[in-house]
């Protein structure tokens, strides 16, 4: 029986890697998709203990945007974690 050599590992855990940053990319496409409704359900229990009148604010011109992609991909993060489980 053949050994496999070094370089085919490193293909195979090149392929893996490549195939991981795909699906979380398209992962956190879709969720940056529903941007609005996520966070509106991650800001919820917030909501409840704001004061009347009191609204959440962003204090720079690209904080929102950020906001977006952060959570976009934190929450891509979290779903394709059993992937990238199963590709170890």
């Amino acid at each position: 029986m053949a050994k496999p050599s070094f370089w085919n590992h490193v293909a195979e855990l090149r392929h893996k890697i490549l195939l991981v940053l795909a699906v979380w990319c398209a992962l956190a496409g879709v969720v940056f998709f529903f941007r609005e409704a996520v966070l509106e359900a991650y800001v919820a229990p917030l909501r409840t203990h704001l004061g009347a009148g009191q609204t959440l604010i962003t204090t720079g011109l690209p904080e929102q945007f950020f906001v977006y992609l952060k959570l976009s991909l934190l929450l891509a993060s979290f779903v394709v974690l059993p992937f990238i489980l199963i590709q170890i």
